[in-house]
């Protein structure tokens, strides 16, 4: 009965939400449109979304969660201007805070406006680029263009490569040169540099109006769009990232925290993962290394655990890979958040084991013609990672002897003090004497 109340308490309150932001929207429109029609005419009406509806959440067609990095979206919503008149295909996009237009573009754009993809700072100048998405209505999502408004705070500016299609018609607005088929836009970041590419799946010629020269994308049909210095555009053709490539999964600042409990006839291996505020992932899987296989776990809620992948014994700690029921990007551990909670319960004793941490990244995927191998995966999180040494469960020596148990016991000093677990070298020698 009480499942039953909070289901009813839930679908109630989405309601209500939901008819609460159509009623702001409505109440927008009303107020931007008169505003809109004195710069551009009569016959413009006006589509609008609230940032702050929006941010922090992922109420938006593609799912995306939407940021304010900047803080410049507080109070803006951002609109389309579309004309009305049947013959002309033409809308301008602007920003509206605080009783007025603060920024409007050209009437350039052709298509609707489907949503926000991303706002996030693309291409580090410190201005949130707007990512918005178009469409056809009659093609039904057969060839979506790709508008990047890059946003200051106070003015904006397209910052994507477009074109007018002259075949067209003289009333029609440009395409984008960005286009994708739904579901594949990719915002990457394959030198590692901070400066984002956008991958994107070509669409079926039927659905386009812009070509591309196919001898000059390798990777077709995926095509990669580069920040150029002024706006994103074709990167060239030895900048093309194909769909099976190993992206980096390696910025970010890691700080490990291990505890052993004593728990009844076993011991618990505790930790705890804080991600520096100056990382740029999120931690998206975990791995330890050499551990024993006789253990049980414990870990965060939505995060499970496997023993072996990619052909490997060890700890795989990770979030269920495509499950539409987990926001997974929401359940990492974030920069600047701390994390614990990931647990190990064995009989065996502490060793020292080797930690591999990746950052959330866009998979490697299989549309290429070769394939990838889980030895590919493997050596990527070795060599892909953020790695170090904690303490961790080690199988029983077999057969035990007493002096090699010592020897290891020895070891495990001199590792710590190499590790600089254990600060002073007098403290390890005291240590030393024990064995």
């Amino acid at each position: 009965m009480k499942t039953r109340i909070v289901i009813i308490l839930s679908i109630f309150s989405y309601l209500v939400l939901d008819g609460q932001s159509r009623e702001r929207r409505s109440v927008f429109m009303d107020e931007i449109r008169p505003k809109v029609q004195a710069i551009l005419g009569e016959n413009f009406d006006v589509y609008v979304e609230e940032f702050d509806s929006t941010i922090g959440t992922r109420e938006n067609p593609f799912y995306r969660y939407i940021t304010d990095p900047y803080n410049t979206l507080k109070g803006c919503v951002f609109f389309q201007a579309k004309c009305t008149d049947a013959q002309v295909e033409r809308s301008a996009v602007g920003i509206y805070r605080g009783g007025n237009i603060v920024w409007i573009s050209d009437t350039i754009i052709a298509k609707d406006w489907l949503g926000f993809y991303s706002t996030e700072d693309l291409n580090n100048d410190g201005s949130v680029e707007i990512v918005t998405v178009w469409d056809w209505p009659s093609l039904r999502w057969g060839s979506l263009d790709i508008w990047i408004i890059s946003w200051n705070g106070v003015s904006g500016r397209i910052v994507n490569d477009f074109e007018y299609v002259e075949s067209y018609g003289k009333y029609c607005g440009a395409m984008s040169k960005l286009l994708s088929v739904p579901e594949r836009i990719e915002i990457i970041d394959q030198n590692n540099d901070g400066i984002k590419e956008i991958r994107t799946c070509w669409p079926s010629d039927q659905y386009t109006y812009i070509s591309v020269d196919r001898a000059l994308v390798p990777t077709f049909p995926r095509v990669t769009y580069c920040w150029n210095g002024n706006l994103y555009t074709f990167c060239g053709v030895d900048n093309q990232v194909p769909a099976n490539v190993f992206l980096p999964s390696n910025r970010m600042t890691v700080n490990v925290k291990f505890n052993l409990l004593k728990e009844n006839d076993s011991l618990r291996y505790c930790y705890t993962f804080i991600n520096d505020k100056m990382s740029e992932q999120s931690i998206a899987k975990i791995t330890l290394i050499g551990v024993t296989q006789s253990y049980k776990t414990c870990q965060p809620y939505d995060w499970i655990c496997w023993n072996s992948r990619y052909g490997h014994e060890g700890i795989f700690w990770l979030l269920p890979p495509r499950n539409p029921w987990i926001d997974q990007e929401l359940r990492m551990v974030k920069p600047g958040e701390t994390w614990s909670g990931f647990e190990v319960f064995s009989r065996n004793l502490p060793r020292i084991v080797k930690y591999y941490l990746q950052g959330y990244r866009t998979s490697p995927s299989d549309y290429a013609s070769e394939s990838i191998t889980d030895e590919d995966l493997y050596l990527d999180m070795l060599s892909n990672s953020v790695s170090g040494f904690t303490v961790g469960a080690g199988d029983f020596p077999a057969p035990f002897i007493p002096l090699d148990f010592l020897d290891t016991l020895s070891s495990y000093t001199t590792q710590s003090s190499a590790l600089g677990w254990i600060k002073e070298k007098q403290t390890a020698d005291k240590y030393l004497t024990y064995f």
